[in-house]
């Protein structure tokens, strides 16, 4: 007998906060349950007791069949980056590449050893590294490593495009500041 419900029978009000505190166990950052439950009564005026909480976070682990193994991108990278023989330059370029990745959906997309290869992929045409040869002999969907860059370039567009517009925002509030600090 199958007594699995639907994701829509759920109160995404009480397992959105239970999702996100099992992912900080899963990630190895830890936070005590009573920190974690008043700052969500107090930001969300939440109307659960701790006994639902946990509850929930049961029927998480249940639905998961407690399997909480999570895969990165970032191992498949560093062998990548080996097996490829890649400078230095290339390696913090592919990993910079990455980190930026998990500011956007693309992880629950695509398997990260192909986020993986997108972002060696565009480290290397950006340091200017050969590895033609080295990407001819894998067997992989260059389409698929076409649209995962270019979604990877697109992040990095939009998080530069955020930084400007925090530096032009911080420019004018300082000169503005200053214009205070004369009149005064």
């Amino acid at each position: 007998m199958n007594n699995r419900k639907l994701f829509c029978d759920y109160d995404p009000w009480l397992i959105s906060p239970a999702c996100l505190f099992l992912a900080t166990k899963t990630e190895e950052y830890i936070m005590v349950s009573n920190y974690f439950l008043t700052q969500v009564k107090k930001q969300f005026h939440w109307k659960y007791t701790p006994n639902d909480f946990f509850s929930a976070e049961l029927q998480i682990l249940e639905a998961l069949n407690y399997d909480l193994i999570i895969f990165h991108a970032y191992k498949p990278l560093l062998v990548y980056t080996e097996k490829a023989e890649l400078d230095e330059n290339c390696i913090q370029c592919a990993w910079s590449l990455l980190n930026g990745t998990y500011s956007s959906n693309l992880c629950l997309q695509y398997h990260p050893y192909m986020i993986a290869l997108s972002c060696l992929f565009l480290a290397a045409l950006n340091t200017e590294n050969d590895v033609t040869g080295w990407f001819s002999e894998l067997n992989i969907s260059i389409e698929d490593l076409k649209s995962i860059s270019e979604k990877i370039l697109k992040i990095h567009q939009q998080i530069e495009q955020s930084l400007n517009d925090k530096h032009h925002y911080e420019k004018n509030v300082t000169q503005i500041l200053n214009k205070i600090k004369k009149k005064n």
